[in-house]
């Protein structure tokens, strides 16, 4: 509670697309590890890219929605669907 300084900035960093498929792929995997079901991150994935929210040219939905499938597919032992 303590560290934020007055006039400190609360800006959310920008973060680049190839950083963003890496911190999915960090995420996705230990969610998996932790008993969590990668089905829900490719469902996630599959809304936003249909809502089309947080889409631009930092936060590649289709890019990421990919990798969430190959990735899922993968834990699971599946082939590419």
């Amino acid at each position: 509670w303590g560290a934020h300084k007055a006039g400190a900035s609360t800006a959310v960093p920008l973060y680049t697309p190839v950083q963003e498929l890496e911190v999915d792929r960090y995420a996705l995997t230990y969610w998996t590890q932790l008993g969590g079901d990668c089905r829900l991150w490719v469902q996630r994935f599959e809304r936003l890219a249909v809502q089309k929210i947080l889409e631009d040219f930092r936060h590649p939905t289709e890019g990421r929605l990919e990798q969430a499938k190959e990735l899922c597919a993968h834990t699971r032992g599946e082939g590419r669907r």
